[in-house]
């Protein structure tokens, strides 16, 4: 099913688009240790959201910098 609507993201600065994309991985990351399915997947489709805004926008990450967020935060 095909939703219409506002666009949570839309309206945020690049940096700070990325910064919540980071964000919202620690917490599902923390929702998985949980075992809480219902938030987990609702989180994940925020971040999914977010995925597809910086795919639309062509936002260039900074892969080193992601994965040394990713391994060295766990």
């Amino acid at each position: 099913m095909s939703e219409i609507g506002y666009k949570l993201y839309k309206n945020l600065e690049d940096d700070v688009l990325l910064k919540e994309a980071y964000s919202k991985m620690e917490k599902l990351r923390f929702l998985s240790s949980l075992n809480n399915e219902e938030m987990y997947w609702e989180e994940a489709n925020e971040f999914n959201e977010l995925i597809i805004e910086i795919k639309r926008r062509n936002i260039a990450i900074n892969k080193e910098m992601w994965i040394k967020k990713i391994i060295i935060d766990i």
